[in-house]
């Protein structure tokens, strides 16, 4: 069986426990951290359409609406899909979903496709400010967390010169992207990069008081 496709099993387990009042196996960070995975997994369109429709579920259950999606600048252009009158409708709700599919599968690939001219840059400079927007847009659904700063070029944690790391990091930002939850903290961490993008790091202020003490 394919990997993707037992983990998308999984994850429809999980929300049935869920939604029938079960604890789901592993707990509910478990379930979120599936969760996470799969919405910036490179899923072949019918699995895709598994999983959101199970993720609506999760989100109706988790007191999240289903909001209809229209499409966002950069998807490529107008969609060719017309949604039914009925805005309530099954049928309605199944096209603002294949909608929202045709939208994140451009923008995973458009992500993908910039980390890689990214990376030929000397200094990861883009790099590491969507790595710092990705990790603190994350930590905000994280209450009493604080907040990273960019990290200086090269640094050792990060790998930026690792196509597989970068790889990740398209998929979390197309995750991000998917729920207006994840768009509202994507916001909020990019408003304060750009307000202190790259703050004079605390081992700077160190070695400049050893070297004015000398």
């Amino acid at each position: 069986m394919d990997f993707w496709l037992e983990l998308v099993e999984l994850y429809e387990y999980k929300v049935q426990d869920l939604t029938e009042g079960r604890v789901p196996r592993g707990g509910r960070r478990g379930l979120a951290v599936l969760r996470d995975e799969l919405l910036g997994a490179p899923l072949e369109p019918p699995l895709l359409r598994r999983l959101m429709e199970t993720d609506r579920q999760y989100r109706l259950h988790q007191g999240n609406p289903v909001q209809h999606t229209r499409p966002r600048p950069g998807h490529g252009g107008q969609s060719t899909w017309t949604a039914p009158p009925t805005a309530d409708s099954e049928e309605s709700r199944a096209w603002e979903e294949l909608q929202l599919l045709q939208w994140h599968q451009r923008a995973a690939a458009q992500a993908r496709d910039l980390t890689l001219r990214w990376q030929r840059e000397p200094e990861f400079g883009h790099l590491r400010v969507l790595y710092t927007v990705i990790e603190n847009a994350e930590r905000l659904s994280r209450p009493g967390t604080q907040p990273l700063a960019v990290p200086p070029a090269h640094d050792a944690l990060m790998d930026l010169h690792d196509p597989e790391v970068t790889g990740r990091l398209a998929q979390a930002l197309s995750a991000l992207l998917l729920t207006e939850d994840g768009r509202t903290r994507v916001r909020a961490a990019l408003s304060a990069v750009h307000a202190e993008p790259f703050p004079r790091h605390p081992d700077e202020d160190v070695l400049a008081a050893r070297i004015a003490a000398a």
